[in-house]
């Protein structure tokens, strides 16, 4: 027993190995024999699925053949009718009445439209009793027009109740088309009319068949076994259609099942073919020696269903109930969780899989601690961006500045001017609190913006002007509090418009189509490539740098830390004025 325990640890030492055996015995030898008594069960299910299937599909179609023969049966009572009403005595007279002109007018419409109604290729009257015939011959034409054993023909056919005559001779029918006539008589027997419908059989079976049918083949045949229409090239019958009994199931020499149904209203023959093959019955014999095997090993499969899980289940079991039993007050501790671990692997003997897992657990729940503590640094450093934000909220140069414009408007007199710029320094220092809130809408941030602008428009002479431009539909969205000021004080402050006769000009254009897009432009001396290029980079980088330029990397973090990575700010400059484009996503304060 010891020897066959050392042969099966030595040849199945790793856990693949053993999960391979178990599952050999438990899986792959039923799952075989399953299968080859399934394949016949299946088989024969298919077997009787094929036929019923094939018997419903050729009703079905069979039904809406002859639908559309009636149809055709409708269509020519029409005809008859009309062509009876359309007779008058003088039909025969060389001297046309106007009252046989409105009738025979009447009669060319209703073919017109017959066809039309119908869907058929054409109609076609062969008649002598018309008031003319010269530039008329799309559908009527004279009666010597049909070759004259064709006529001899059809004088001798004696008239059919409710059938259909199918005419297949050169002049009358192509490959495609199928015409069917019919005859009207005088009193005498002879023959006055013969009318033809002609139909395209290819399109027309196409039209009335389902398109998603494709578990049957059909082909029309005529009475000697001649193909009429085919959906498949090899659907023909060896011998006549009268020859074989119909509405009944038989196989092909292919073994596939067919069946054959007959046409109430012409000559027809419908022959249905299967598409899938037929099954081969499994003999009694091999069906008992099937299950007897089957039952054999259903039986080893139980043994090993049993034995093998608790086998391989006891370490995985071992190690998630040491797990479980790790104190909270360890699970803070990287190293004294990882020794509780590492005495899994310390304990094993085999240094499978299983083992690789344990490791791997440990290793991960050490860096998961570590990721922990990186997501706290992580967080502190955005509450310190939002207290140096919360700092330059509240600028004291910039209130003092504006406090002494306003205290000159008043020595000056400028009394509007000063009443002006203290609504317009209350309106921004009331939206810049905003009552706590971080994120405002773009339409608080643009009007505080504004107010900053004629603030320092007065400071400056009125050598700042703007224009803002924003939709309703945009301004309703949500943005991060102060973004836009410090990209502003940066225009106002590199501008060099002071002693320069142009006014310094920004614009503030606010797009969305995908991506929120706001784009600052002004008309100063732009910024040196060096400098951008490295302003560039410092908006770039996860982390802010304490230089010039911190302002707008504080904002350009605030949008990531908010958004993601894939928001920001860019910068782009040239001698005549410099561009910042910030991009958002769509969000509502």
């Amino acid at each position: 027993m010891n020897k066959f325990k050392e042969l099966i640890n030595k040849h199945f030492s790793t856990f693949r190995s053993k999960l391979t055996a178990a599952f050999i015995l438990t899986s792959m030898i039923p799952l075989l024999l399953s299968i080859t008594i399934a394949m016949f069960i299946i088989n024969s299910y298919l077997r009787k699925e094929t036929i019923n299937q094939l018997l419903s599909d050729a009703s079905l179609e069979a039904q809406q053949i002859e639908a559309r023969l009636g149809q055709i049966i409708d269509m020519q009572n029409a005809l008859s009718s009309l062509f009876s009403s359309s007779l008058t005595p003088d039909n025969a007279s060389k001297d046309i009445s106007s009252l046989a002109l409105s009738r025979f007018e009447s009669l060319r419409a209703n073919v017109t439209s017959l066809e039309y109604v119908y869907n058929v290729k054409k109609i076609r009257i062969y008649s002598d009793y018309f008031p003319f015939t010269n530039g008329d011959s799309f559908h009527f034409f004279p009666l010597t027009d049909l070759d004259s054993s064709v006529l001899r023909q059809i004088a001798s056919e004696s008239s059919g109740v409710n059938r259909l005559k199918a005419f297949s001779s050169a002049g009358t029918s192509t490959g495609s088309t199928a015409s069917f006539y019919k005859a009207i008589k005088n009193i005498s027997g002879t023959v006055i009319a013969v009318y033809f419908i002609d139909i395209d059989l290819p399109n027309t079976m196409k039209s009335i068949l389902s398109p998603t049918t494709d578990t049957t083949a059909l082909s029309l045949l005529d009475s000697k076994s001649g193909l009429l229409y085919s959906s498949t090239q090899d659907l023909l019958l060896p011998d006549p259609p009268d020859s074989y009994e119909t509405n009944k199931v038989f196989s092909s020499e292919n073994s596939r099942f067919r069946i054959l149904k007959k046409s109430s209203y012409t000559d027809w023959y419908y022959l249905f073919e299967s598409s899938k093959g037929s099954s081969k019955i499994v003999n009694q014999a091999l069906l008992t020696g099937y299950l007897l095997v089957f039952s054999l090993t259903v039986l080893l499969c139980i043994i090993a269903v049993i034995i093998f899980p608790i086998t391989l289940s006891k370490r995985i079991k071992y190690f998630s109930n040491t797990i479980n039993n790790i104190p909270d007050e360890d699970l803070a501790s990287s190293s004294a969780a990882g020794a509780i671990l590492d005495t899994l692997v310390k304990d094993s003997t085999t240094g499978d899989e299983i083992d690789s897992i344990i490791t791997t657990f440990s290793n991960l729940f050490k860096k998961n601690t570590q990721l922990n503590t990186a997501i706290r640094q992580h967080e502190l450093e955005i509450e310190k961006s939002k207290f140096t934000i919360l700092q330059e909220q509240i600028n004291p140069h910039f209130l003092y500045n504006s406090l002494d414009t306003i205290r000159i408007c008043m020595l000056m007199d400028k009394k509007e001017t000063a009443c002006r710029l203290i609504q317009s320094l209350s309106q921004f220092y009331r939206i810049s609190l905003s009552k706590g809130k971080d994120i405002i809408t773009i339409d608080q941030e643009l009007r505080m913006i504004e107010a900053y602008l004629q603030i320092e428009q007065a400071g400056y002479d009125g050598k700042i002007t703007w224009q803002i431009s924003c939709s309703d539909r945009v301004s309703a969205f949500g943005i991060p509090k102060f973004t836009l000021q410090p990209i502003v004080e940066n225009s106002i402050i590199h501008g060099d418009f002071i002693s320069s006769p142009v006014p310094l000009s920004i614009t503030i254009t606010v797009e969305y189509t995908e991506l929120l897009k706001i784009t600052l432009k002004d008309n100063g001396p732009g910024i040196p490539p060096d400098r951008l290029t490295e302003l560039n980079h410092l908006l770039a980088s996860q982390t802010l740098v304490p230089t010039a330029g911190y302002g707008l990397q504080n904002c350009c973090q605030r949008i990531r830390l908010h958004y993601g990575p894939a928001y920001g700010i860019q910068i782009t400059s040239t001698p005549k004025g410099t561009q910042t484009t910030l991009t958002l996503p769509k969000i509502l304060p």
